[in-house]
């Protein structure tokens, strides 16, 4: 629930700068990781 307040706003913003990255990752991310 915590984790769509914070991402939501980076979400177009991170998933164009690190898709798939350890740093969405630990932010909390639900994407599919592309490297996974």
């Amino acid at each position: 629930m915590s984790h769509r307040t914070a991402p939501a706003p980076a979400d177009p913003g991170f998933g164009a700068a690190a898709p798939g990255s350890l740093r969405a990752e630990g932010l909390g991310y639900r994407l599919p990781p592309p490297g996974r």
